[in-house]
């Protein structure tokens, strides 16, 4: 394959960036921890009318974000925190089933965890997007997510 340009384009952990040798710098990794777990679960009558909104739960047993992807999938988030002992390793499917279970408020609802993620969010910008005849773009040229700019790093275009 021949190009005479280059959009790396390849994420946060950019292999080209990397191949290139430009440096990230910033904050690194944030105090902040989460999983999301996916879930398969028949919620529609629950989630009707709710269906382009996120909806956070919180009652004595569980703290969370439940994202709708549709009527038999959505997505859990929880947040955990290492300086109380907490590790993402915790989060097996059986518990995240039980936290979803105390979130949605239906014991009997029939929840199959798909998969579970652990993130850490990280703050860094590469020295500079452009080398040559390759553009560094999107999570590739700098990751940014919304803290300590109060979300206004999310909404310029």
């Amino acid at each position: 394959m021949h190009a005479d340009y280059l959009v790396a384009c390849d994420g946060a952990h950019s292999h080209v960036r990397e191949a290139l040798g430009v440096k990230a710098e910033g904050l690194g990794a944030l105090d902040e921890y989460y999983i999301f777990v996916y879930f398969r679960a028949n919620w529609s009558e629950l989630i009707r009318g709710y269906e382009a909104d996120a909806i956070l739960i919180e009652n004595s047993a569980v703290r969370g974000i439940f994202l709708i992807t549709d009527e038999d999938r959505g997505m859990f988030m929880i947040t955990y925190a290492p300086s109380k002992g907490e590790s993402a390793e915790d989060y097996t499917a059986e518990r995240c089933k039980d936290l979803i279970l105390k979130g949605i408020g239906k014991p009997d609802l029939a929840v199959e965890v798909v998969d579970i993620a652990p993130w850490q969010p990280t703050q860094l910008v590469a020295e500079h997007f452009q080398q040559g005849r390759v553009f560094l773009v999107g999570d590739a040229a700098h990751t940014m997510p919304p803290k300590l700019g109060l979300g206004v790093n999310t909404a310029i275009k």
